[in-house]
């Protein structure tokens, strides 16, 4: 009987380790689906790419950032010129390797949202998987709908929080549900109405 329990553990324990490894090749996955095309084809970047990179442009201190948290994008303009501040990156870097970075949140956010959903962990890692491949990433890349991308991912993570705070009856997390959709208005308005 013992026996058997610690054997269906190893397997389980197997099983689960095998689910978290898909995670990380789904991230891996994202992250080279979206610089491949930067680096070895030169592709410039998308459509709305000049957008972003001419705002940023106009970011020379942190008050220059107070206008535009007043628009439609504030805080996902704030979160790419922090970025470039912190690592060093010109305000192109910045905005072309972007989608590597909301590919790995697009993945992390899906995988967490159908774990709270279904509560299967090989169902959570394999719905990363296809995020990473799925129509988002490629108008994500080729559009330059960098901020929507940015968007839908916080959305998973609102709804994940939502299914937690009603699953374990948690105030907390119905706080932390709020606070992520108020993210979501601060970060691209026009997904939150």
């Amino acid at each position: 009987g013992s026996e058997m329990c610690i054997r269906d553990r190893r397997e389980s324990d197997t099983h689960s380790s095998l689910a978290y490894l898909t995670l990380v090749g789904a991230l891996g996955l994202g992250i080279a689906v979206t610089v491949y095309p930067l680096v070895q084809l030169h592709y410039p970047g998308g459509a709305d790419y000049p957008w972003y990179v001419g705002r940023l442009r106009r970011i020379g201190s942190l008050q220059d950032v107070i206008p535009f948290l007043h628009g439609d994008r504030g805080l996902f303009l704030l979160i790419l010129s922090l970025s470039g501040t912190v690592t060093g990156a010109s305000r192109e870097d910045v905005v072309r390797f972007a989608p590597a970075m909301l590919s790995v949140l697009l993945a992390l956010s899906t995988f967490f949202l159908v774990r709270e959903g279904t509560g299967r962990v090989w169902v959570s890692s394999f719905a990363a998987v296809l995020s990473v491949v799925s129509a988002q990433t490629t108008l994500g890349m080729y559009a330059g709908i960098i901020a929507n991308w940015f968007a839908l991912s916080i959305t998973n993570f609102t709804f994940a929080v939502i299914i937690r705070s009603i699953r374990l009856r948690s105030p907390l997390m119905a706080v932390g549900s709020v606070v992520l959709s108020l993210v979501l208005l601060a970060g691209y308005a026009y997904l939150w109405v």
